[in-house]
């Protein structure tokens, strides 16, 4: 299972808006995954980011959740 908690907003061709968003696992341990906790982030159209971090550190979860 899968959990999003907060907003994710697309702006119309605009770009994109992140406010709040959490994200877990649950991957059968006694307690959920923390993979996001509390991002807020804005991309404009056509603007190019980079995601910098370390391995396990939430970059794959967060391109995903904004694809």
């Amino acid at each position: 299972m899968k959990t999003f908690s907060e907003g994710i907003t697309a702006l119309n061709n605009e770009g994109i808006s992140l406010r709040g968003v959490s994200y877990t696992y649950d991957i059968g341990l006694p307690q959920e995954t923390l993979a996001l906790a509390d991002i807020n982030l804005d991309i404009n159209a056509g603007q190019h980011i980079a995601v910098l971090g370390h391995n396990g550190s939430g970059k794959s979860t967060l391109a995903h959740i904004i694809n």
